[in-house]
């Protein structure tokens, strides 16, 4: 399990899936939820090593104040395409 408190970045409490805050994403002191992500900016996000996306189960709690293309909360992969894998392999 990883825990992600943002009190020093986005390190991971178990010290397992440390990320990085990108782009000028920084911590922010919520007045309910304590130290909290702040994603101001089009191209703000925290990059996640690749063995979090290997976790049978990754959640969070989003205040969702966005709406503009492409906005998502995960976004697993590289491409801003969609690519859907053939029945046939």
């Amino acid at each position: 399990a990883s825990f992600y408190p943002f009190t020093s970045g986005a390190a991971d409490a178990s010290n397992r899936f440390n990320g990085t805050l990108v782009n000028g994403a920084s911590i922010a002191l919520d007045p309910v939820r304590a130290n909290v992500v702040n994603l101001n900016g089009g191209s703000q996000y925290v990059n996640l090593p690749a063995g979090v996306s290997a976790l049978n189960t990754f959640s969070g709690w989003v205040k969702w104040n966005g709406g503009n293309a492409w906005q998502r909360i995960f976004d697993f992969g590289s491409s801003s395409g969609f690519r859907r894998k053939s029945p046939r392999g």
